[in-house]
């Protein structure tokens, strides 16, 4: 089985397409190569996300095709794409994430800024944060999906990974119910996978959760998420979640 097979049968992986420029401006294309790479690095930095390496995805800096042939042959479930334009000084950056399964635009946003070839480490240092915050962080657009992909099926069905996806739901809702099912299907992760850093963490913080609303699902719950966390710090010291 190849590579994008595999990410395939995995799921949820995220490619990052080369940004495309106009008008063969040079200083207009380091930049676009710039705020590729950077983005791929910043996604890279979540622990629960599955990032496609750039190298897999440069043979698309030149081409024009259809998403969703784009994402299954790269076995990607996510495709980021951007593109940029100026006039004089003014630069105009369009960024969009879309589910390559369905073709639907998840997320997509224009960034305008003043464009000067001394400034590409500025404008890189501004954009990818505002980029990678927006889709990637714990209420970000990537998890919020790959939350709903999973939310109705059975928690044993669950593999850890999926687990620590449906968690994220509750971030979104706030509910009892979705916490008792978030809490659930974490703590079956937990036991197949006692190593598991992302799922030792994620459970901290909703056993927290449930002592800070007072929704009582369990007496000890302050007392239990003190000792998920510890566990999460334990398997993976570097993972902010613990």
């Amino acid at each position: 089985m190849d590579s994008a097979a595999v990410r395939a049968e995995e799921g949820f992986w995220v490619a990052v397409l080369p940004f495309k420029s106009s008008g063969g401006n040079a200083d207009l294309t380091a930049l676009a190569d710039g705020l590729s790479e950077d983005v791929v690095t910043g996604l890279s930095r979540f622990s629960y996300l599955r990032v496609i390496a750039r190298g897999s995805t440069a043979r698309f800096s030149s081409e024009v095709g259809d998403i969703r042939a784009i994402g299954k042959e790269l076995g990607a479930r996510y495709v980021i794409e951007g593109s940029l334009r100026h006039a004089g000084t003014k630069l105009r950056l369009a960024v969009q994430l879309v589910d390559a399964m369905t073709g639907a635009h998840l997320w997509a946003e224009n960034y305008e800024r003043s464009f000067s070839p001394e400034a590409v480490f500025e404008l890189q240092d501004d954009l990818v944060p505002r980029i990678v915050s927006t889709v990637a962080d714990m209420n970000g657009v990537l998890p919020r999906s790959m939350s709903e992909a999973v939310r109705n099926r059975d928690p044993e069905q669950l593999s850890p990974y999926e687990a620590v996806l449906r968690s994220f739901g509750y971030g979104r809702r706030g509910t009892a119910e979705e916490l008792a099912d978030a809490l659930s299907a974490l703590e079956l992760a937990v036991q197949k996978a006692p190593a598991y850093g992302d799922a030792w963490g994620h459970l901290a913080l909703l056993h927290v959760q449930d002592y800070a609303q007072g929704f009582n699902l369990q007496a000890d719950s302050l007392a239990r998420g003190f000792t998920a966390a510890q566990r999460a710090v334990a398997a993976a010291p570097t993972n902010y979640l613990g």
